[in-house]
């Protein structure tokens, strides 16, 4: 990857990493939702990528709604719940979905 890739995927790949090590710790979730949880960022770093393409594209958005929806679960006041309403939508308009 050249050094210009990499400066565009920087942002995009800080914030999933922060966005993983919040999974990590959570202890809200159960260990099947940390895994499939984890599956959707591995999707997400695979998209951002080449996240003009189409179907890159909406692979990205179903991860993204997929993590919604695994965190919808969780108490409003959980740390994971906050970090990821913070970084979600960020995550979101760096892979030009919203």
């Amino acid at each position: 990857m050249s050094e210009c890739g990499f400066e565009a995927l920087y942002p995009i790949l800080l914030l999933l990493t922060q966005l993983q090590e919040a999974i990590s710790q959570s202890t809200e979730l159960s260990a099947e939702d940390r895994a499939e949880a984890l599956e959707q960022l591995q999707t997400l770093a695979a998209a951002a990528k080449s996240p003009q393409e189409p179907t890159h594209k909406k692979t990205a958005k179903n991860a993204i709604t997929m993590l919604k929806g695994l965190f919808t679960s969780l108490p409003a006041v959980a740390q994971l719940v906050e970090d990821a309403n913070k970084l979600l939508p960020l995550i979101s308009k760096l892979l030009g979905l919203g």
